[in-house]
């Protein structure tokens, strides 16, 4: 019926319901039906996380981090970062894509990993979007001096912004945005790559400007649009099953 995004939910148990509501459009915002079997078929009292991550290899990291230690590179960085990024990404090789949680050959998990993909590229500064977003680059302290194993992730994930319920405790409004990009910093070692516990500056800051430009993406570019819609139709169809108590919506429904 055109939903652009879900804002709130009402768990209706005597009629075996859920009704979810939120401002329409004619425009296409990311709402497939496809979406809403594959999430609600995996929703239960304890449900996995679901998701995916693009992984690059660990010998491809450690030779990208020589190219970045090497003499001169913060001057080749600052002169022309197109090419810079270039021979990094030329050094890194192939990723590994990886989807948890849900089946690897649906649809939702395509979609995922198109959006992740594409926020990786703009955290490369090597894809346009319609209102500029500053690149991991633009915030990075070109003079700073960053150790050779530091390795930054990025990631989508819920906000913690709060969502607000009725006395009744059957109806729900979601927060004006759901999901947010998060960062850590992680080590690269001869072992394989762990988090620091640490954070980086450039990187939570790309975190901040790409997770503020969300509500725009979503507007813009059908991924993130999707994406958006993939996690309010888990959250709402999670607070459903936590609402009556059921052991899945399957067995609800």
């Amino acid at each position: 019926a055109g939903l652009s995004k879900i804002s709130y939910i009402k768990v209706d148990a005597a009629n075996e319901d859920i009704l979810i509501s939120g401002p329409a459009s004619d425009a296409v915002y990311g709402f497939e039906l496809q979406d809403l079997a594959v999430v609600s078929a995996l929703t239960n009292s304890q449900t996995q996380p679901m998701g995916c991550s693009i992984e690059p290899n660990d010998t491809g990291i450690r030779a990208a981090q020589s190219l970045v230690q090497a003499k001169g590179a913060a001057a080749r960085l600052a002169r022309n970062p197109r090419m810079f990024v270039e021979q990094m990404q030329d050094r890194i090789g192939p990723h590994r894509v990886h989807v948890f949680g849900m089946p690897a050959n649906v649809g939702t998990a395509v979609a995922l990993i198109d959006a992740d993909e594409h926020m990786k590229k703009v955290g490369f500064g090597t894809v346009a979007t319609p209102t500029r977003i500053n690149s991991y680059f633009d915030y990075l302290d070109r003079q700073a001096k960053v150790s050779s194993q530091s390795l930054i992730r990025g990631w989508f994930s819920y906000s913690d912004d709060p969502f607000r319920v009725a006395a009744s405790g059957d109806v729900f409004q979601l927060p004006e945005q759901c999901v947010a990009v998060l960062s850590e910093q992680q080590w690269v070692t001869q072992q394989g790559r762990a988090p620091t516990g640490g954070n980086d500056a450039a990187a939570d800051a790309f975190a901040e400007g790409m997770t503020s430009h969300l509500t725009e993406l979503r507007d813009s570019h059908a991924s993130y649009a999707r994406l958006c819609a993939v996690f309010e139709l888990g959250l709402a169809l999670q607070l459903a099953v936590e609402t009556t108590g059921q052991p899945s919506l399957q067995a609800w429904l």
